[in-house]
């Protein structure tokens, strides 16, 4: 199976088959799927399903503008239809593409050239990170200062709560 979650790329090869999805069920949302802006080189098969049967073909080079594939809803009606195939293509604000319009990307950070003691553990600041105790003052940081401008980029974070956890803020932004 060609296509990964945690890879966020647009561009697949050499596989038989790009993504493969449970059987598609017409009353519910299972199986939905939008494909917007993919380039797939020697995949036989762009969708399947688990039941081997193949629902959008592929190629040794195929652009994938826009498809897609479960409950569409158009225009005011408020009772979804169920559809499978090209799509039109989501309009796209400028800030999200880059100068050949392609939408904007870059890779994960790589950190191999970081020794361990570049890295902040919050536990070594005070955190406990048990689940049971209060971590707020430990890991509260800002970023920026009033009226600061500027570029912020976190990456590789993940931001939790345990249980119920009512007027807790995660992330805020000003």
């Amino acid at each position: 199976i060609g296509f990964d979650l945690l890879q966020g790329v647009s561009a697949v090869g050499d596989t038989p088959v790009f993504i493969r999805s449970a059987a598609v069920g017409s009353a519910t949302l299972s199986g939905s799927l939008v494909l917007s802006n993919i380039l797939l080189k020697n995949v036989p098969i762009a969708v399947g399903d688990a039941s081997g049967i193949y629902v959008l073909p592929g190629g040794t080079h195929v652009a994938i503008e826009s498809w897609g594939q479960g409950n569409m809803y158009t225009g005011k009606n408020s009772r979804g239809e169920f559809k499978r195939g090209p799509i039109v293509v989501a309009p796209k604000p400028s800030a999200l593409l880059d100068s050949a319009g392609r939408i904007f990307s870059k890779k994960h950070p790589q950190y191999e050239n970081y020794s361990v003691r570049q890295f902040v553990s919050a536990k070594d600041h005070g955190a406990r990170g048990d689940g049971l105790t209060d971590d707020t003052h430990p890991v509260v940081v800002r970023v920026g200062e009033k009226h600061s401008r500027g570029v912020v980029e976190i990456a590789d974070m993940i931001f939790t709560t345990v249980g119920p956890a009512s007027g807790a803020i995660v992330v805020e932004c000003n």
